[in-house]
């Protein structure tokens, strides 16, 4: 694909990794494939967990060849005024739906599928997490540090190299998936569990159809 080469601009996190911002990956696609994609977003809300989840879907079209990429992401609405997801939780869920989706295309993945915008909001929950202990009260190490620390498990790689043989997924973008996943978290891993299963699953009724 046209951006194999093309080398990304990274942020670091507090956990020292370098990762990719949503918006560089968006700016990207907008620049190489201009007139060649689309990228539509849907979304529920769950009531009784305040809880937005958005699905991105990311459409490529090259060489008379159209490719479907999907992400997940979900965000909590916040009661505390001043916090981001006090009023734009749904707005962060798109946009880490929308870097995903962007990500299984093989965009922006230099150290891994999640972004930096991601990863900051990971350690950012955590911080909260860690603050709201009550006093004495030491926190589990697991729980403690941030999502994109905990290294996908090895039945999740063996998932995902498992769903990667389908008919459904080109050898670059398995290329592009095994690459990531020595530093891909578990977190992401389930969530590229989902997507992928959801891939097949259109692909396999395409060709039923």
């Amino acid at each position: 694909m046209k951006h194999t080469t093309h080398t990304f601009k990274t942020v670091a996190t507090k956990g020292g990794k370098q990762y990719v911002e949503v918006k560089d990956r968006l700016l990207y696609l907008a620049h190489h494939f201009e007139g060649e994609y689309s990228i539509e977003t849907d979304y529920r809300y769950f009531a009784s967990r305040k809880m937005w989840v958005v699905k991105a879907t990311l459409t490529l079209t090259q060489n008379g060849a159209t490719n479907t990429y999907t992400g997940l992401a979900q965000e909590l609405e916040s009661e505390k005024y001043g916090a981001v997801n006090n009023t734009s939780a749904l707005e962060n869920a798109e946009t880490s739906a929308v870097g995903r989706a962007l990500a299984m295309a093989g965009i922006g993945i230099e150290s891994g599928i999640a972004s930096a915008d991601e990863v900051r909001k990971a350690e950012s929950r955590a911080e909260r997490n860690k603050a709201a202990k009550p006093e004495g009260e030491v926190a589990p190490q697991v729980a403690a540090r941030p999502e994109a620390a905990a290294a996908a498990t090895g039945s999740q790689q063996a998932e995902i190299t498992r769903l990667l043989a389908h008919d459904a997924f080109t050898e670059k973008q398995r290329v592009a998936a095994l690459a990531a996943l020595p530093t891909m978290s578990e977190t992401a891993a389930a969530q590229a569990i989902l997507t992928m299963q959801g891939r097949i699953t259109e692909h396999e009724g395409k060709a039923v159809s």
